[in-house]
């Protein structure tokens, strides 16, 4: 098997954001248009029929235009302390 890029991004700790990179988001907000609340990407998700348990919906916001997108994370409370054992933990990867 072989994987295929399909997207790339950077992850960052909203506390470690310089000036700079907090006024590149907050452009990028502007450009893309109105946020979407987590809940409504999930509804929209599961009317195409892709189901996510509570542990993987990690997105809380999301902006979208186009080819475009720019997404706020965080880990679902359903995980718990389960984060402990994990650097990055694999459901907030898979919120990416």
């Amino acid at each position: 098997m072989s994987w295929s890029c399909l997207a790339s991004g950077k992850v960052r700790n909203a506390n470690d954001l310089s000036f700079g990179a907090d006024l590149a988001i907050t452009e990028s907000k502007q450009r893309l248009g109105n946020a979407s609340s987590g809940s409504d990407l999930y509804q929209k998700l599961a009317s195409l029929g892709l189901e996510f348990g509570d542990q993987f919906q990690g997105v809380r916001r999301s902006w979208c235009n186009g080819d475009e997108a720019l997404g706020e994370i965080a880990l679902p409370m359903s995980v718990g302390n389960a984060n402990a054992k994990h650097l990055v933990h694999p459901a907030l990867l898979d919120s990416c």
